[in-house]
């Protein structure tokens, strides 16, 4: 897991809605935008919220995963395949 900048969309309800993240690649920083995203739904842990996304890395379509901790406002990325 590795830490990210995100700009999200948040709604009147709380809903948040990530649009772009940013992740550091060696010395330089590499900023995404976010073509779909869907809110994985968990029961256990009412203090994160995880979303699986599409987004396009060198004209490719590829899936990743945000991890957002309420409790302290960080956003991790889990992973991109």
């Amino acid at each position: 897991m590795q830490a990210c900048d995100v700009i999200a969309q948040f709604d009147g309800t709380g809903k948040v809605i990530p649009l772009k993240f940013r992740v550091r690649e060696g010395d330089e920083y590499r900023v995404v935008t976010i073509k779909s995203c869907i809110e994985l739904t968990q029961s256990q842990r009412k203090d994160i919220k995880r979303y699986r996304c599409k987004v396009v890395i060198n004209d490719i379509l590829r899936e990743c995963e945000l991890i957002f901790y309420k409790d302290n406002l960080k956003w991790f990325l889990a992973y991109i395949k």
